[in-house]
């Protein structure tokens, strides 16, 4: 359950909000949401034996910020992964508004450990715990820290083009950065079906649908998500890499009639270092149409981070 936050919380919340025109609780939480690690089973592009040259090896916390690495060939996946990653990013709409926004930058840190364990050839189990550090330099109201675990299980179709179909559950949790009160906690589960299109060995294309439940504390924010995205990863050269990704869904929040279409845009380019150190930029556009005008908006943001991934 989740604590009450402190009267002193709750009155810099009610002052910000005053300013904002929204609930800065409820920006933080889609804030943390549209630039947390997204978990997702590892996409196969081929079959050992195959002539097609997987990407280089990154960070599996690449996909943190909104960049989502659902594109690399993964002929062989190290069954244990420890990271970390530290990033400036600057937003023109920090509190998530659709008039009177407000700039600012802030730092974001995250570490964390994945594992990866083939069950069978087609049958891959997932399982991962991150926590992130968020801070903010105007605004220190949005500060925040994150406690994220998922497991999945994803399965791969021979005989329906290959295609894998996942299910997976995932556990969130957000606590203020100054008073350490926790103001928000998720539980979802997801169901999803992604197909990977290698084009060349340099290039792939992925596209996939997905849907989920999230049990969430307070229930004023807990919804049903279904839609569907897209990407092209491109190899540049042995080091750089770049991603596209879009991604659409619907969001039907249980509580209330509130109704959004999300829409997210997301550049991001990697350059590989050593096999454990990576540099990364991303940039990130974000639309949010809902029937509620409060919760309507338009972000823009952008950063360049390091990363460290052992893989072992």
């Amino acid at each position: 359950m989740v604590r009450q936050l402190s009267v002193a919380a709750v009155l810099s919340l009610a002052v910000t909000a005053g300013s904002f025109g929204a609930d800065p609780a409820v920006s933080s939480v889609e804030q943390a949401q549209q630039m947390g690690t997204e978990f997702r089973p590892a996409a196969e592009t081929q079959d050992a034996g195959s002539d097609a040259v997987p990407a280089s090896e990154g960070d599996p916390d690449d996909d943190s910020f909104g960049s989502q690495q659902i594109l690399k060939g993964v002929e062989h996946i190290p069954p244990f992964d420890c990271f970390a990653g530290i990033s400036a990013f600057v937003t023109n709409n920090v509190a998530l508004t659709r008039k009177d926004t407000h700039s600012d930058s802030f730092l974001v840190a995250t570490f964390g450990f994945s594992a990866s364990r083939k069950i069978t050839d087609t049958l891959t189990l997932d399982l991962t715990t991150e926590g992130g550090v968020y801070r903010y330099s105007r605004y220190g109201e949005f500060d925040m820290d994150s406690v994220d675990a998922g497991v999945g299980l994803s399965y791969r179709m021979p005989k329906l083009w290959d295609a894998t179909v996942y299910a997976q559950y995932g556990y969130s949790d957000l606590l203020d950065g100054r008073t350490n009160d926790e103001f928000f906690e998720n539980h979802a589960f997801t169901l999803g079906v992604e197909k990977v299109f290698p084009i060349s060995r340099a290039l792939s294309l992925a596209a996939g649908v997905s849907g989920d439940y999230n049990f969430t504390d307070p229930l004023g924010l807990q919804r049903e998500d279904v839609g569907g995205y897209a990407g092209i990863h491109a190899a540049l050269t042995s080091r750089l890499e770049a991603d596209l990704y879009y991604r659409y869904a619907f969001e039907v929040y249980t509580e209330g009639s509130r109704r959004d279409n999300n829409q997210v845009l997301t550049l991001s380019v990697q350059y590989t270092v050593t096999n454990w150190l990576s540099i990364m930029g991303t940039t990130y556009l974000t639309i949010n149409d809902s029937n509620e005008e409060v919760y309507s908006y338009e972000a823009l943001a952008g950063g360049v981070g390091v990363n460290v991934n052992i893989a072992f």
